[in-house]
């Protein structure tokens, strides 16, 4: 059902979305302009590498402890302090590279940033399930990814041209400028408070080791069928549709297209990710459900699978829409999903040790993908391996009793709604 924008009139979510879109919008401009630094005055791919390979694995190993932090600390504060530290490494990279291109501190940025990313991955996630009411959550999830969009697209663009037009420091004079700006609009936010029950859970645990809160979260996760479905299944449906990442340049070049024809099918998946947040920026999906989800995975998985069939850019970019639009589908229900059920006091751990699970498929299927492109005969046979991959787990994951017997929890009127779908 269409209904109007009545979220934003809510102070909370305008200002949390303007300072998400600006933190997006930095990344995007420090992406741009560390890499080219990186090109211009080191001129080593294998620094570009471990930089990333550096700030990945950073982010991975402090990611539950990130998770922690949140559950005990006010995820606003987690989110202002995060940016605060991206800005003074914005800093340090000025000061330094006044006076040394030594990579060395690059590497310390990037350790930095991963510690970060942590931190603020889980702390923004946690925020978002206290800044509006439940049936808002898929519209808050479109709007925010709408946003992530647009600074995707446009942040390259305009690190560029600054670059050109007021070199490497400035740049990241103005990015630092930028996270401070994303920081001072967090400042006055009010987040929904926690149930008086939650509260006292959470003095509680603020007596626990880090070690027995972060099995606490593995534990819910793993008491939880719904929650540990979700994980699972986004393990494999990320396994599936990553290995578009590794096979398009070459699926390009198989059909003799070149760097024109790549970028037009992937130019089709960013439309039809841009259409899907526009779209559920308008439709609010009051009662998201997991099973929503998995036919939105099995479809997703379909339009991978269909690759095989092609013959041209054309058809490539078309599926790819499909594909982009069921990504930003997902990335709107599966979120709302998990933040109706998850518990306030709980979220930042669980919702770590989600996030932990579900990005660490992606780099070993993109090496598996890139090992079967060098030993199959064409390089179509990919996309019906994860293709199938992809659809296999949405269907069979819609058959588990507790994706069919989903409990929607309606707290507007303080009772559970059970939804039998099927």
């Amino acid at each position: 059902m269409i209904k109007n924008f009545e979220i934003m009139k809510n102070k909370n979510f305008v200002l949390y979305w303007l300072a998400s879109w600006a933190s997006t919008l930095g990344d995007a401009i420090f992406t741009i302009g560390i890499s080219w630094w990186i090109v211009q005055e080191i001129g080593s791919a294998l620094v570009m590498g471990t930089f990333l390979l550096i700030m990945g694995t950073t982010r991975s190993v402090f990611m539950l402890f990130g998770g922690v932090m949140v559950d005990r600390k006010s995820p606003i504060l987690l989110m202002k302090l995060s940016l605060l530290t991206r800005a003074a490494a914005m800093c340090i990279i000025i000061i330094v590279t006044m006076f040394s291109n030594t990579y060395i501190i690059l590497y310390i940025i990037a350790g930095i940033y991963g510690i970060v990313d942590a931190v603020f991955l889980p702390a923004a996630a946690a925020a978002r399930q206290r800044l509006v009411a439940k049936e808002y959550y898929t519209q808050l999830n479109s709007l925010l990814l709408l946003a992530s969009q647009v600074s995707v697209i446009i942040g390259p663009v305009i690190g560029a041209f600054l670059l050109a037009v007021i070199g490497f420091k400035s740049l990241f004079v103005l990015i630092t400028v930028v996270f401070v700006l994303a920081s001072l609009a967090l400042q006055v936010i009010n987040l929904l408070p926690i149930s008086n029950k939650s509260n006292e859970l959470s003095s509680k645990k603020k007596k626990s080791s880090f070690k027995q809160e972060i099995l606490e979260g593995f534990s819910y996760v793993i008491r939880t069928p719904i929650i540990l479905t979700n994980i699972i299944v986004a393990m494999i449906v990320n396994a599936g549709v990553s290995v578009l990442t590794v096979a398009l340049p070459f699926f390009a070049k198989e059909l003799n297209v070149g760097v024109k024809g790549l970028s037009i099918m992937t130019s089709g998946m960013g439309i039809g990710g841009t259409v899907g947040a526009i779209v559920f920026s308008l439709w609010i999906i009051k009662y998201p459900t997991p099973r929503m989800n998995y036919m939105v995975c099995a479809l997703e998985g379909l339009a991978v699978l269909l690759i095989f069939f092609t013959v041209t850019t054309w058809q490539v970019a078309l599926l790819l829409a499909i594909v982009g639009f069921t990504t930003t589908a997902i990335n709107v229900i599966a979120p709302s999903v998990n933040q109706s059920i998850i518990p306030k006091e709980l979220f930042g751990r669980v919702v770590s040790v989600m996030m932990l699970a579900m990005t660490g498929t992606i780099p070993v299927s993109q090496a598996l993908a890139g090992y079967l492109i060098d030993n199959i005969k064409s390089v179509h046979q990919v996309f019906i391996y994860g293709g199938l991959l992809e659809t296999l787990a949405g269907v069979i994951a819609l058959s588990i009793p507790a994706v069919r017997f989903y409990k929607v929890i309606n707290e507007s009127n303080n009772e559970s709604v059970v939804k039998k779908e099927g």
